[in-house]
């Protein structure tokens, strides 16, 4: 059980990091972006799953999406 839950943590704060990385090579580039707020990130660790589960849903419909005109966008 213990093992699950500091997993899960280990996972969401990979992602956090990840997304760190993302915001400073945005930053380097003088692009446009909105950085996380101290509790947007801990957001980040804690709903992880949700986010992932939103992002291959939206992948897998775009990629399978059969109608050519829309080029892949519904």
């Amino acid at each position: 059980m213990i093992n699950g839950i500091l997993i899960y943590l280990l996972i969401g704060c990979f992602l956090d990091w990840c997304y760190g990385q993302v915001e400073d090579w945005l930053e380097e580039r003088n692009a446009a972006y909105t950085p996380l707020e101290f509790w947007g990130r801990i957001m980040v660790i804690a709903l992880w799953p949700v986010g992932l589960a939103y992002f291959l849903y939206g992948f897998i419909k775009v990629y399978f999406n059969d109608n050519d005109d829309t080029n892949g966008y519904t």
